[in-house]
């Protein structure tokens, strides 16, 4: 109930860049007074970062207005952190999550929600979230996931892919870190250790195929691969407890 307060009671929130999304959410869904194609036009490309183009869209699709659409989403995104957090620590804790996995509530409002980097906050939510469920997953399962349990997963990685591609890499180097350390500790062997990173590879084949294949590399206009923003995500992600202004 606190976290979701400031999104119930408060029409417009406090982010650096919530009313330039509120501002596009309202010329994608048509819902923009006349006259604004004389300063914007819509140019429509497949690209990895389209997170709330595509789910606070779909929520005015279904009757709710552009303002509404977006504090749901935002407070979506806020909400898969937290469980996120609160699934890989349950996963790690034999299904019991430590009361430090309440600390996830506050570090939730971060310095990136704060700045309104929505479609990265999203995406970075979906995958703590998706990654949490794989390692409760294979905990329950005894280490090993069904066919259909790793389908599910590699559709959830192009998903996570399309909304933002800096929250998809996120979602990556917890996979891999995760794998890496069980490789580590079964101590399988080569033959073991080829095997257990050939099937996490085929997992993500298919988000790294949609990105190579479908995703427009063109868009003269668009940073597709945030090489000049790389560090300051990863110093940031090691630096919640930062003040901002």
């Amino acid at each position: 109930g606190l976290t979701l307060w400031p999104f119930i009671f408060n029409e417009f929130l406090g982010l650096a860049d919530y009313a330039n999304h509120l501002a596009r959410l309202h010329l994608l869904t048509g819902h923009a007074q006349s006259g604004w194609e004389e300063y914007y036009y819509i140019d429509h490309a497949i690209v990895p970062n389209l997170a709330l183009d595509i789910i606070a869209a779909l929520f005015v699709e279904c009757g709710l207005s552009p303002g509404v659409a977006l504090r749901v989403f935002v407070a979506l995104a806020n909400l898969l952190v937290v469980f996120g957090v609160i699934y890989i620590s349950s996963g790690a804790n034999d299904g019991r999550p430590p009361w430090l996995a309440l600390w996830a509530f506050p570090i939730a409002f971060n310095r990136y929600f704060i700045w309104g980097f929505l479609n990265y906050y999203f995406a970075v939510g979906v995958g703590l979230f998706v990654f949490g469920l794989w390692v409760y997953g294979k905990r329950r399962r005894g280490g090993t996931l069904s066919f259909v349990d790793q389908a599910s997963l590699s559709v959830a990685l192009v998903f996570i892919m399309f909304g933002h591609l800096m929250g998809y890499a996120v979602t990556l180097l917890c996979m891999g870190l995760h794998t890496l350390s069980e490789m580590l500790r079964a101590q399988h062997g080569l033959r073991g250790a080829i095997r257990c990173a050939a099937r996490g590879l085929l997992v993500i084949l298919p988000s790294v195929l949609a990105y190579v294949f479908v995703c427009d590399h063109s868009a003269s206009d668009y940073p597709i691969v945030y090489l000049d923003t790389l560090y300051s995500k990863l110093a940031g992600l090691a630096s919640p407890f930062f003040a901002y202004d």
